[in-house]
């Protein structure tokens, strides 16, 4: 009954109580010298606790509690008790640092799948955006072959010019301006360096059709020069089949973003194409 009416817990005398001692405070239901004797071995059983480090043996416990009035039965049954709370409370930190591990392994191997299928994203992004640019640029190279070959053929024109008209300087020196500036242009301004290439070829063979209506020579060059200008037309149209495949991808997902961080362009230039190039090539 004193044991309910009173725990260490509430208040720890630094010394013991002693029996005799008159400023003891009052405790409801018992006499002054029932509260003394349970004052001294609350303090015994306090100094008990401060001196062993807060663990008290069995033998402690147990004459500690039949001097309060415990019996052996109810004391047993409290450490068996406080033993089944010790029990649990190891279960489960042993649960909580199982579950913790688990976690932990089933981080790594979720960053183990990312970064796997990062990997293979990155990977196939690579493969599909790095063969369309092969692409774009096998067809860019084709379009330089055709192109020289139509500046190849601007040497003979000039000949017959120089052969068929009399005041011919303005139409050679056009000529030459013209394809220099054709071959040297830079690649944004080649769609106007080429236009004003085809021009000035177009009107020194009209030039000379005009002299020389019947020259076979004539002809067959200009022949020359309208299969050369196919050929740069159907070429320039590959080119920008090429460049709409690239920049499809390149604006897909995941395709496009992890091209971006492979650092490939996000899309590629289409050349401009007159209304005659979009035309069959006829030969």
């Amino acid at each position: 009954m004193a044991s309910s009416q009173y725990s260490p817990q509430h208040q720890r005398p630094s010394h013991p109580i002693p029996p005799d001692e008159k400023a003891a405070q009052p405790i409801p239901g018992y006499s002054e010298d029932e509260a003394r004797d349970i004052y001294a071995r609350a303090a015994e059983i306090q100094s008990h606790a401060d001196f062993a480090d807060d663990k008290l043996t069995p033998e402690m416990l147990e004459r500690s509690a039949n001097r309060a009035g415990i019996s052996d039965a109810a004391l047993q049954q409290a450490i068996k008790e406080r033993e089944r709370e010790r029990v649990a409370a190891i279960e489960t930190q042993k649960q909580r640092a199982l579950q913790k591990a688990r976690l932990t392994k089933n981080g790594v191997i979720a960053a183990g799948i990312l970064a796997a299928v990062s990997g293979l994203t990155l990977w196939s992004a690579s493969n599909t955006l790095g063969a369309h640019q092969q692409g774009i640029r096998a067809a860019q190279s084709q379009i330089d072959n055709v192109k020289e070959r139509r500046y190849n053929l601007v040497p003979n024109l000039i000949a017959i010019t120089k052969e068929t008209l009399k005041n011919n300087s303005a139409l050679i020196g056009n000529l030459q301006s013209a394809t220099q500036a054709a071959k040297n242009a830079a690649p944004e301004a080649q769609g106007v360096a080429q236009a004003n290439f085809k021009v000035t070829i177009d009107q020194t063979l009209a030039t000379l059709l005009r002299e020389n209506a019947d020259s076979k020579v004539v002809l067959r060059l200009q022949d020359e020069m309208a299969g050369a200008d196919n050929r740069v037309a159907v070429e320039n149209r590959k080119f920008n089949q090429a460049v709409e495949k690239y920049n499809n991808a390149a604006r897909g997902f995941p395709t496009g973003v992890a091209g971006r961080i492979l650092g490939y362009p996000s899309n590629y230039p289409y050349l401009p194409v007159s209304e005659k190039a979009k035309e069959p090539v006829r030969f």
